[in-house]
């Protein structure tokens, strides 16, 4: 099923090194985990000890997770309806690695007291991963265009000295 997801121009733009929807969905099982983890830690935290830190902690580790599922959807989409190039998805892919580094740390380090707190927060970090091995599927799809453009140009090269 997800092996004939991707567009005819992604395929090609990817030069089948890889298929993106391959590892854009452990991305998305990642991201609604890390959504499902904040707003019940959230929720529970602020509600359970009569503290008013959950929402401070739905405050800081709601935001992202939101974030990188919007964007990881829009990847999906373009994948499947127009052309996702390797470039889009290096620039999606960093900014996402990026963000679940920061937020990750964030939330490691504001809740991290003695207790296990932190471990819901270390989810976020552990985001990163499937994001950052879809930054280097597109890494290589792109460098595999690069080659493919350069066995061009000399095919090219050769033929016009014949």
């Amino acid at each position: 099923m997800l092996a004939s997801y991707p567009s005819r121009s992604t395929t090609q733009l990817w030069h089948s090194t890889a298929n993106p929807m391959l590892y854009l969905l452990p991305c998305f099982v990642m991201t609604i985990i890390a959504l499902v983890a904040a707003f019940t830690f959230g929720f529970l935290e602020g509600a359970g000890y009569g503290s008013p830190s959950g929402g401070v902690l739905l405050g800081l580790m709601a935001p992202w997770p939101i974030v990188a599922l919007i964007w990881t959807t829009v990847d999906a989409v373009m994948c499947r309806h127009k052309a996702l190039h390797p470039k889009q998805a290096i620039v999606s892919g960093s900014v996402i690695v990026f963000g679940y580094v920061v937020f990750g740390a964030i939330c490691i380090g504001a809740w991290y007291g003695g207790n296990v707190d932190w471990v819901i927060a270390a989810w976020e970090l552990l985001c990163a991963i499937p994001y950052a091995v879809y930054l280097w599927a597109a890494v290589r799809a792109l460098k595999a265009g690069k080659k493919a453009s350069k066995a061009e140009a000399r095919v090219r090269g050769l033929q016009s000295e014949t």
